[in-house]
Order: structure tokens, then sequence, then C-alpha cells
């Protein structure tokens, strides 16, 4: 969408500049293909910036607050070992070597070349006789077939034993963990439940600060333990006012239900750099969510007073710096960030009742 509008854009601005300076020249002349290229460039700048700002909302963190339900799901890391232990059978296909692995490697009746060796990073091992030679990515197998095809340059039919007695902590994937993975309400004490790790303190993080709490308390349980945080539904009946306001953050309505206008003023009211014809309501994030743009110029004039200005719970309210043409493009870089990850301010309020 954003290459079209340059595209015609720049055409418009082919003919403007074209007929503009063509008219500002006393006698006929030829213009310069480099001056319109230059003019060209200068305008496309403007409006790449002009669609930067006006697509890009500013990042907002959500803070965890009680009856939230979040989304839970915890992986944990895997060498085809430990595979074998998580599904409790056996690895299909021969185990291939990886570096880190400790190897066990005898010659029948030659003790002096019965040695312990580490595969080295560079996926090497040290071998009497054979000196350095390729292991990683071999099978048991096709190293002792190696090491004894060598070994006949010295010993005549020489037999390999190779065994290996300790894995390196090669990570082949993840595993889930169906028990720690489900949806959990955060209870009127701030905290959440899981098992094998008990109460957690939730209310009051950010999704990545919870995340990060998890996953460290796992690391004594699991291997490489991977953890997502994703807000499902906000609890009670809360709205976000974001972008020019005085005051961005949460707030929680009590009382009578007010509408956008007097939402925003207890969010410190709008800034001199707000755009009013293009007020931004979101509803039913995350999982339907719906945006819609509202002139609160009519409104502000008592010119138009209609329901869509009655605030509803978990609504988002943005009021932008400039108009918003991709309603659609916007609400995603807008919600993903609160639902899933983010970086920025966070605040709670309480509208005061009877407003």
């Amino acid at each position: 969408m954003q290459r079209c509008i340059k595209t015609k854009y720049k055409t418009f601005l082919y003919i403007s500049l074209s007929v503009f300076l063509a008219s500002c020249s006393t006698t006929p002349a030829r213009i310069s293909d480099t001056e319109v290229e230059a003019e060209l460039k200068k305008y496309e700048k403007q409006l790449d910036e002009e669609i930067v700002s006006e697509e890009k909302p500013k990042p907002f963190e959500y803070k965890i607050g009680t009856e939230d339900v979040l989304d839970v799901s915890v992986w944990q890391g895997f060498t085809q070992l430990e595979r074998t232990k998580v599904r409790g059978k056996e690895v299909q296909g021969e185990y291939t070597i990886s570096n880190g692995d400790v190897l066990d490697i005898s010659v029948w009746q030659w003790p002096d070349l019965a040695k312990v060796v580490i595969v080295r990073p560079d996926g090497k091992i040290s071998f009497p006789l054979v000196g350095d030679l390729q292991a990683e990515g071999l099978t048991l197998t096709e190293l002792d077939d190696t090491l004894t095809e060598k070994l006949k340059e010295f010993i005549k039919s020489p037999e390999v034993s190779v065994m290996v007695t300790e894995f390196g902590k090669r990570q082949i994937g993840f595993e889930k963990i169906e028990d720690l993975s489900k949806d959990l309400i955060v209870r009127p004490d701030g905290k959440i439940t899981l098992p094998l790790l008990g109460d957690i303190q939730a209310e009051g993080l950010s999704l990545n600060e919870l995340t990060a709490t998890l996953t460290e308390k796992l690391k004594d349980l699991f291997y490489s333990p991977t953890v997502s945080v994703v807000l499902k539904q906000i609890g009670g009946k809360k709205i976000i006012i974001l972008g020019e306001v005085g005051q961005p953050g949460v707030y929680k309505p009590t009382g009578t239900t007010p509408n956008i206008l007097e939402a925003i003023a207890l969010a410190g009211g709008f800034r001199d750099s707000a755009a009013l014809n293009s007020v931004i309501l979101i509803r039913g994030a995350p999982a339907n969510p719906e945006a819609q743009r509202i002139n609160l110029t009519k409104a502000i004039d008592k010119v138009e007073m209609t329901d869509q200005l009655i605030v509803q719970a978990n609504d988002i309210i943005y009021v932008p710096k400039k108009f918003i043409a991709n309603l659609n493009y916007f609400m995603t870089q807008l919600i993903d960030p609160i639902y899933k990850a983010g970086a920025a301010i966070s605040a709670t309020r309480v509208l005061a009742p009877g407003l």
C-alpha cells in the first residue's frame, strides 16, 4: 500500500514540478531530469517520514493485574540422549556423534591404543597413529569403520570398538511440557500457581518480566527451558488509553460507564499535538480485534454524539499525532506489544465514580 501511494505521489509531483518550472521560465527551456529527480527525492523523504510516524504507535508495556488471564506455555530443550528420556523410548536411528561427546575407543589386543577422547569444538578427535580425525556427524559404526581402515596401515586386521561414555550438550529440539502449559487467572492476591513451582507473583510485572522469572526458576528443573507468556484477556473492567494524552496507561472505571471524552479527561486530557479527527477505538482484542476511527472534533463541538463514544471493558483508545490511514496495520502494531511483549511506560488509575 505504501509503495502504491509513493508511486502515485511521485507521478503527481513529476507533472506538477514540470508545469511549475516551465511557468517560472521567461523563455521556453527544457527542464532538467536531474532537477526534477532532486525535488522528487526531497518530497519522497518527507512522505516516508510521514508514513513512518503515522503508522508506528508509541510502545506500551502492560503490567499484569488481578483477574487477568495468562496463556503460559513451557518447552524444554533436549539433546538426542535427553529426547530418549523425555519420550521414554529409544531414539529412532543410530546416534550421530556431536562435539563435546566423550568416546571410549579401544583396539583388541592393543592396550596402548585404548583411549578416552573428547570430540573437540571443531568436530575432530586425536588418536594414536591416525592423528586428527573427523568424528562429529558420524555414527559410531561409521567412526569404527574409518578408524579400522586407517589402522590397517599399521596393524593387521584391527578390531576397533567405539562407545559413547558421556554425551555433549547438543540441543536438537524442544519438547512442550503439557503439565506446565495452561491458561492461568491471576488471583486476588496477585499470584499464579504452576506445578513444580508453586505460587509465583504476577501482579505488577510485565509479560517480559514474568517470562524471565519463570524461565529462571525452571532452569533448575529442565534443560534449556523456553517460556511464553501471552495476555489472553485483561481482567476486570479495564480500559487502555494511549497516545497524545497527559497520562497514558491502564484505567479501571468504577461507577457509571464513561464515554471516550470523559475517559481521556481522566488520562490528563488531550495534548496540543493530538489529531482529534483520527482517534482510534479498538474493541475485542486480542481474540477478535476491530478498529474504528472516531472524529472527536464533532463530539467536542456537540455536533455529533453517538453510542460509539461509550467506553466498554477492555477497550483500547489511541489518540494519534496524525491522521491514521491504514487502520488494520496500525491496530496490529499497537495491540501485539500489549498482549505479547513490549517496552514502555505503564500506569494504573481508577476513574472516579459519578462521571
